[in-house]
């Protein structure tokens, strides 16, 4: 699997459409009311979203993460990433 900016940008789009799209008006009483896919589609749709932030972070290529903009490995990112996003 390549990654490059382009690409990713695209993914965390559609991931974004698709979890604003599947957001239910109220998660607690979704699986009373039939809506389980769609939570479990936003769950999913969330989860890309933060895959992409975090492929998006890391401007090299290391083990399994290969960009294609960014072939090589760097020693200033030999460290984990953590994407932190604020409530709301």
């Amino acid at each position: 699997v390549l990654r490059s900016a382009d690409a990713l940008a695209l993914a965390a789009t559609a991931a974004a459409t698709a979890a604003a799209a599947a957001r239910p008006a109220e998660p607690a009483a979704a699986s009373m009311t039939g809506r389980a896919d769609a939570c479990e589609l936003h769950n999913l749709a969330t989860v890309a979203g933060a895959l992409c932030a975090a492929a998006t972070a890391r401007t090299e290529s290391r083990g399994a993460h290969a960009r294609s903009d960014f072939p090589e490995t760097s020693p200033d990112h030999r460290v984990r990433y953590v994407i932190v996003d604020a409530p709301g």
